[in-house]
């Protein structure tokens, strides 16, 4: 709920202002862009691009994680005691 009762509650209209200044900062870019001439199809396949790669980085940490919870485990039950 809003700080004075009524209305959206607080979260909303901050996570609605964030989203509308998303919005703005990529109308901003898309002009940019669209100056140095690229095109949408460029500018498309270069943010899968760049997704794919932070994708990739993001699902190799978490493999990395449990790969070492695993080593943790695994020395837990060959050695007796607190880790």
């Amino acid at each position: 709920m809003s700080a004075d009762g009524h209305g959206l509650p607080d979260e909303a209209v901050m996570e609605a202002h964030d989203m509308m200044h998303h919005a703005e900062q990529e109308e901003h870019e898309h002009e940019a862009a669209m100056k140095q001439g690229i095109t949408d199809d460029m500018a498309e396949a270069e943010y899968d691009l760049i997704h794919g790669a932070e994708e990739r980085a993001a699902r190799d940490e978490r493999r990395r994680r449990g790969s070492m919870t695993k080593v943790k485990r695994t020395l837990e039950k060959l050695i007796p005691g607190k880790h």
